[in-house]
């Protein structure tokens, strides 16, 4: 249902109790008892009293306008962006600090962290001020500038006794000025787009007006943002698939349910944005999205480690919705698995945090008919995960007909995500990288060349059963010699997997290879080649007598991670108008 503005100032007006998020049935000072007492939170609270010495003894470092101007200038982001996190993580290691330990020292470190953020001459980074970096488009409101808001805004509320007001003043002042002021005065393009962007905006400014204006500004930016938030749940297929990946569905969910969580117990439950039925099939996603054995898909930019972030996300879920599981491992947070240290996650995963319940290791698969991906589990720690759907997607990969497969818990077949964010990343050389074009993905190369981006470089004619997939991919390639490319993947509960293309062409085509990218490092035997994992050893094999094996190796695209990547090319030896290709990894 939508509200009208004065119909929600007046749901508002009417409640008295604490804005501040009170966990799952308990108060926020009883959960506070409970995490200082609870030897599950002992690791997760050392961490944080590690980090918050280090802040105390560590100066606040600079924001300095020659890291500023390098992505305008090289493409760099990673620059700036380092000394603008660690603030970010200064921030949050002192505010849980202050209010779990209550130290008059940590909140002296508080206050001048807060301080210096109020300081900064913007909050958006500088990949998102588009156009020439002035005045005008300087206070713009993007995804961290709102997540700076809705911190600042929460901080000093959970802090308040403890802080000095001019702080406090000074923090929300900013606030209204910066975001909540820009968002009622004009419109943002991500308002109306559909992936994690207008969640996380839409939600982080909610959450800020929710806590500082009264009941009459805070209605106009709840009415406001109730476009946005319909545009956000509509722009999740049917079937709740989060196809932006796994990462960008937990980021932007989390800052939905942050923001919904809050607004239900504000308007004592008369607006609910959980009890939309498709805001139940999105919140479902994220657990059939993990393998029982841990391993999660990765489709588009997805990055992995995330299953540590979001204990207090499926805490929460669980109150909302009898279906809802945890995630299989490992649930307790670390303060830097989220190298942006996004204050909304950071704190629920405390106060929202329950006790988990052992999620049942069993072989489920699960069918997503609009996104047209399938998800299934086996034996022997295997997993596949197979998709059709369109190269025009959110935080798109060049990636229909593209399979994942794990057995042992090795990636035998892989899915990167992401890579490094720079401006090329998002701009006209994005599907020339590795990871982002269907080089780099587990799909055919036919005469050279490789699936094309948009929309209509699609799956069609796609047919999913409980444990089989089968597509025609040929028009992904947008190539006028190519008639049809049915790839058919069929996984049993053992483990095996079996995939097979049949290629039409309409004249002799001049090469035709097969592609797999794994991370165990193969050795070819003829038509068999040994994939060697970190727990086993799988086994592909293939027609040793119609294709031939080139194996090559890259480096992992992103620096830190260390790994190569194995590139297995199968080649047709004398490609034809007809091919057919089998493959089986057991």
């Amino acid at each position: 249902m939508k509200y009208g503005e004065r119909q929600i100032a007046e749901i508002l007006s009417g409640f008295s109790g604490a804005k501040l998020p009170t966990g799952t049935g308990c108060s926020l000072s009883e959960k506070r008892r409970e995490i200082l007492g609870d030897p599950r939170y002992e690791k997760y609270l050392g961490e944080i009293a590690k980090k918050t010495e280090e802040y105390r003894e560590k100066p606040i470092e600079a924001l300095k306008f020659s890291e500023f101007r390098l992505f305008s200038e090289t493409g760099d982001r990673e620059t700036y962006q380092k000394s603008y996190f660690d603030r970010r993580g200064r921030l949050a290691a002192l505010a849980l600090a202050v209010w779990l330990w209550r130290k008059p020292e940590d909140a002296s470190a508080l206050e001048d962290a807060i301080w210096a953020v109020c300081d900064e001459y913007t909050w958006a980074l500088p990949a998102h001020i588009w156009g020439e970096f002035d005045e005008e488009n300087r206070p713009t409101v993007d995804l961290f500038a709102a997540e700076t808001a809705s911190a600042l805004a929460e901080i000093c509320a959970l802090n308040e006794e403890l802080l000095s007001p001019a702080v406090t003043k000074r923090a929300r002042e900013a606030v209204e000025k910066r975001v909540i002021e820009r968002f009622l005065s004009e419109e943002f393009g991500w308002e109306r787009l559909k992936n994690n962007w207008v969640a996380v905006c839409g939600g982080a400014v909610g959450i800020a007006a929710l806590y500082l204006c009264k009941p009459e500004k805070a209605a106009k930016a709840v009415c406001k943002l109730q476009t946005a938030m319909e545009s956000y749940i509509s722009g999740f297929p049917d079937d709740g698939a989060g196809t932006e990946g796994v990462s960008y569905w937990a980021y932007g969910f989390t800052f939905f349910a942050a923001y919904a969580e809050m607004l239900c117990r504000l308007s004592r439950g008369k607006i609910d944005l959980f009890s939309d039925t498709r805001v139940k099939n999105i919140a479902l996603f994220q657990q059939k999205a993990y393998f029982p054995f841990g391993g999660a898909v990765k489709f588009a930019d997805c990055s992995e480690g995330d299953s540590s972030r979001w204990w207090g996300l499926c805490s929460y879920l669980k109150t909302r919705y009898r279906e809802a599981e945890f995630l299989p491992k490992p649930l307790l947070p670390c303060f830097d698995c989220d190298p942006c240290y996004r204050w909304a996650g950071i704190f629920r995963d405390l106060v929202w945090s329950a006790e988990p319940e052992p999620r049942r290791i069993d072989n489920k698969s699960y069918i997503f008919p609009s996104a047209e991906w399938l998800i299934a589990s086996g034996e022997r720690c295997s997993g596949l995960a197979v998709k059709g759907g369109n190269n025009g997607e959110s935080h798109n990969h060049n990636d229909v007909g593209q399979v994942e497969f794990y057995l042992n818990g090795d990636e035998v077949l892989i899915d990167y995500g992401g890579g490094v964010y720079d401006r090329d990343y998002f701009g006209e050389g994005r599907y020339e990288r590795f990871e982002c074009g269907s080089q780099g993905h587990s799909v055919p190369i036919i005469g050279g060349k490789y699936q094309k981006a948009g929309r209509e470089f699609a799956a069609k004619n796609v047919e999913i059963s409980e444990r089989s997939f089968r597509a025609d991919i040929s028009p992904a390639y947008g190539s006028e010699n190519l008639g049809s490319l049915v790839r058919t993947v069929n996984f049993d509960t053992k483990g095996e997997l079996e995939l097979s293309d049949r290629i039409e062409f309409k004249s002799f085509p001049e090469s035709v290879c097969e592609r797999f990218v794994s991370f165990c490092e193969p050795t070819a035997e003829g038509g068999k080649i040994l994939l060697k994992g970190k727990n086993g050893t799988a086994e592909m094999t293939f027609d040793g007598e119609a294709f031939y094996a080139e194996i090559t190796s890259v480096k992992a695209p992103k620096p830190q991670d260390g790994r190569r990547i194995y590139i297995i090319d199968l080649k047709a030896k004398k490609p034809e108008m007809s091919v057919r290709f089998e493959m089986k990894i057991c």
